[in-house]
């Protein structure tokens, strides 16, 4: 199989099957997660700092055993490959629903400092 980028149709939240000596190119944004559901997987990239000098950039690969997972720290092309002879099946789920808490988050922050300051004291006389 070559292993030249091309888009990649898979929506994401579902599991992604993985033959043996097959790679999956798939474009990913910072702070998504890939999670190993059946066997071993091994990922191929490029450091985005290095992305201006093409394919010149070394490749580098990560392994994530079975049960893990892994955060996606750059935006850019990733390659899901097996690690073993046997198929691999990764889960891959977007970066937006972690932003989403994180702005749902500092909302009910800035809302209870808000309200805090509106309650006036008990027990106080004028």
């Amino acid at each position: 199989m070559h292993d030249l980028p091309s888009p990649s149709s898979r929506p994401y939240g579902l599991p992604l099957r993985v033959e043996p000596q097959q790679i999956h190119w798939i474009e990913l944004q910072r702070g998504a997660l890939l999670v190993a559901l059946e066997g071993g997987i091994r990922l191929s990239y490029r450091v985005a700092a290095l992305a201006s000098i093409g394919l010149v950039a070394p490749l580098l690969t990560l392994h994530v055993d079975e049960g893990e997972c892994h955060r996606v720290e750059d935006r850019g092309w990733y390659g899901v490959s097996g690690v073993a002879r046997a198929h691999a099946s990764v889960l891959i789920l977007p970066a937006a629903g972690a932003a989403r808490m994180t702005r749902l988050r500092q909302w009910l922050v800035r809302t209870r400092a808000h309200a805090k300051a509106w309650v006036f004291p008990r027990g106080r006389s004028t």
